[in-house]
């Protein structure tokens, strides 16, 4: 008989079995999307007033495991209130080799609803991904995230692009355009007919920084207007998230007379053989909150520091409009998404539609223990 119990350190054994098993089976991480259980019982510590911290269930059969999921918590504005909203997080199952514990995903996802009705999953990798069926069979509402992406160096974009090599066609024109700097007029072109500005925003000025402090609750509450939900994203949860010791988040902030308006955490990473960007070095715009008017401040001054780090290409999923519209203006392109966002009916039924509008979401790759997957 299979039962759901707290992941306790007398487990881990145990779930290095389980791994051992898929592994064997060929299922291992893909897509940056982890699909192994982690092999130990502990947590990142709650830190006091944020409302930030997780906790890791197992299934298991006796004394074997057969799946696994990690619940986070974390506080919300929703509506003009602020609510705990739990995060279902790499939810994994034998069942992905072994048809006997196939339903233990669905057992997964009951528990975790039975721990916190208001539920939501947040950056699953598709329509298609077995997260995704699983949250849709069970009546989750499911909206994508939209998707944005400038292109710094174009011939090296259309050299690793998997996409745009997945036929000899694709390749030969890729290949072309790269050599010959055609690809490069294009994108330039077609990123400056995105742009609705002809000068720089000089009404804030940039700074590098590399804490948190109460400053950024001033930002915080200078936004709220323009959010009918997303995570809190004040000083306490931001240091959790992104002041943690070794950390590789690139941080920039914008200020104007009145002090510190804009902040934004980004990454710039060097992929390897990355099943969609090749070898490229990536910049993401992890997360970002500013006050309602310099969003295309704080959107330069994202880029200029992505820029210090010569990366590729940058990319970012924003569903607030005002930011959309700021990356549009700053030259992003917009493509498909597959950084889905999925709620509970209870939630559901607070939320405008996640099918249709997003525009008063803020939701990002940020805010989550999950910030560095890119």
């Amino acid at each position: 008989m299979i039962e759901i119990v707290a992941y306790q350190a007398d487990r881990v054994p145990a779930v290095q079995a389980f791994n051992a098993r898929l592994r064997a089976a060929g299922v291992d991480v893909a897509f940056g999307m982890r699909s192994l259980l982690r092999e130990t019982s502990v947590v990142p510590a709650e830190v006091p007033g944020s409302g930030l911290f997780e906790e890791s269930f197992l299934a298991v059969e006796g004394q074997e495991v057969r799946g696994g999921y990690v619940l986070q918590h974390q506080d919300f504005r929703l509506n003009g209130e602020v609510s705990s909203i739990g995060l279902f997080r790499h939810p994994v199952s034998e069942g992905t080799k072994d048809r006997r514990y196939a339903l233990v995903g669905a057992r997964l996802l009951r528990d975790a609803l039975g721990r916190q009705p208001l539920l939501h999953g947040a950056g699953i990798g598709g329509y298609d991904v077995m997260a995704a069926r699983l949250l849709k069979a069970a009546g989750f509402t499911i909206g994508s995230v939209p998707f944005y992406f400038r292109i710094e160096h174009a011939s090296r974009v259309l050299r690793e692009i998997r996409i745009l090599r997945s036929s000899p066609l694709r390749r030969l024109a890729s290949d072309v355009g790269a050599t010959t700097g055609l690809g490069a007029v294009g994108f330039g072109l077609a990123q400056r007919f995105r742009t609705g500005r002809t000068k720089p925003d000089r009404r804030a000025s940039p700074r590098v920084f590399h804490s948190f402090d109460g400053w950024a609750d001033d930002v915080w509450l200078a936004s709220l207007g323009e959010i009918d939900f997303g995570a809190v994203r004040d000083h306490v949860v931001l240091a959790q998230l992104y002041d943690t010791p070794g950390n590789r988040f690139l941080k920039v902030l914008i200020e104007d007379r009145d002090g510190p308006c804009g902040w934004a955490v980004c990454l710039a990473t060097q992929a390897q053989k990355h099943n969609f960007f090749g070898d490229l070095n990536l910049g993401s715009i992890v997360d970002c909150l500013v006050r309602p008017g310099s969003e295309s401040a704080l959107i330069d001054a994202a880029v200029e520091r992505l820029r210090q780090e010569d990366v590729d290409l940058i990319v970012t999923n924003q569903s607030l409009k005002t930011l959309g519209m700021a990356l549009q203006r700053a030259g992003f392109l917009s493509g498909p998404s597959n950084f889905l966002l999925a709620a509970s009916p209870r939630l559901a039924q607070r939320l405008p539609s996640l099918e249709r509008d997003l525009g008063r979401m803020h939701v990002n790759r940020g805010a989550g223990h999950t910030a560095a997957n890119l």
